[in-house]
C-alpha cells in the first residue's frame, strides 16, 4: 500500500516534468533546429578520433590540474 503511494507520487512528478518541462522545451527546439545548424554548422563527418594528450602537475603530492 505505501509502495503504492510512492510509486504514484514517482509517477506524477515524472509526467509532471515531461508534461511541463521537457517536451515544451524539446518541441521549441526541434521547431528551431535549422537556427542551430546555422550556429554549430560541425557536421558528424567532420569529426575524427583523435588520442587526447593529458599533462598533469603536481605539487606536494597534490594534482592541480
Amino acid at each position: 500500500m505505501k509502495n503504492d503511494i510512492i510509486k504514484e507520487q514517482r509517477k506524477d512528478i515524472r509526467d509532471n516534468f515531461l508534461n511541463n518541462f521537457f517536451l515544451p522545451l524539446r518541441q521549441q527546439y526541434e521547431k528551431d533546429i535549422n537556427k542551430y545548424r546555422a550556429i554549430f554548422p560541425i557536421k558528424e563527418t567532420d569529426i575524427s578520433e583523435q588520442l587526447a594528450e593529458v599533462k598533469n602537475i603536481f605539487a606536494f603530492k597534490e594534482t592541480i590540474s
